[in-house]
């Protein structure tokens, strides 16, 4: 895959929410020195009422949304903001447009759903989040969004026992170098388990080690929690430590199965009021990473360890 670009791409559809993720975007672009890219998809009609729309009408529809895209990037003239009007379904576009531009990051707001037509049905930001091939950044909260030089240059790397910590840490090595920032290494303990504390004990040493030696500072932590949900703990973990944002891993499932959410990696996303950046398996895509090339010289993910 060619390298991403220094862009942010930036779905809105105008409400308050967006507008949110907009606003943390702007100070992500300010920390990468990138351009924002503000899209947003005017949903196509239902065919039923097409013949009941005019031509002009159509237009009107069009000016509207491109009125109101360049009112809201005149407001943030302190960056390089460029709108892009699209037809279609929003997540569609919103995978096509970054297929065709390498952003460096998608910011997305999430607004809440009832949970049974969250769960059942998915949401725009569900299906970027399970599809994309960038990282994508989504919001739930609104809390005020801090100014770029006031940030606790923090970031909550949780890890597991599963191989696929290898494209956790080198997002927090790429994103702990562009941030200058602190990665809090986690590994949740939910049982019991002498054994189990010991592999992770032993991942976390290992993944320290690999992030120190690529010039990243970080501090590694067992986490002992058996009452509360993985997902809890972790958003917990981030509010006490005051994490400018977290990065997870997330399944790419085919078929109906996607449009489940019952994930660890699904539930912070629902439940976490801090930014949180979600990255997909590189081997789900024959272009494998947008991220450099990642050596792991201490063999932290070989067969032997999981």
């Amino acid at each position: 895959m060619a390298n991403t670009n220094k862009i942010i791409l930036v779905a809105t559809d105008f409400l308050e929410q967006s507008r949110h993720a907009l606003e943390y975007a702007v100070v992500f672009a300010k920390m990468t020195q990138s351009q924002i890219l503000l899209l947003h998809s005017i949903e196509d009609v239902n065919p039923i009422f097409q013949v009941f729309i005019s031509v002009e009408e159509k237009k009107k529809i069009e000016d509207a949304c491109l009125q109101k895209l360049n009112e809201i990037a005149d407001k943030y003239n302190e960056v390089d903001i460029n709108c892009r009007l699209e037809y279609g379904k929003a997540y569609e576009k919103i995978i096509s447009v970054s297929d065709e531009i390498f952003p460096r990051f998608i910011f997305m707001g999430r607004t809440e759903m009832p949970d049974i037509q969250r769960s059942f049905m998915g949401s725009n930001t569900t299906h970027v989040v399970r599809n994309s091939k960038f990282p994508v950044i989504t919001l739930k909260g609104k809390n005020p969004i801090p100014l770029v030089e006031q940030i606790e240059k923090k970031i909550l790397l949780p890890l597991d026992l599963t191989k696929e910590n290898r494209e956790q840490l080198t997002a927090a090595i790429e994103f702990g170098k562009i941030f200058d920032a602190e990665i809090q290494l986690i590994s949740i303990l939910d049982e019991n388990s002498i054994s189990k504390e010991i592999q992770l004990l032993k991942k976390l040493n290992k993944a320290s080690t690999i992030l120190t030696d690529a010039g990243v500072v970080c501090k590694c932590e067992i986490v002992k929690e058996t009452e509360k949900a993985i997902h809890q703990t972790i958003v917990d973990f981030s509010v006490q430590n005051n994490s400018m944002m977290i990065i997870i891993m997330t399944q790419a499932e085919e078929g109906l199965v996607k449009f489940f959410i019952g994930s660890t990696a699904q539930e912070v996303v629902n439940l976490s009021e801090k930014p949180v950046m979600s990255l997909i398996p590189w081997d789900y895509y024959s272009e494998k990473t947008i991220f450099s090339s990642f050596i792991d010289p201490l063999g932290l993910f070989d067969e032997k360890d999981n």
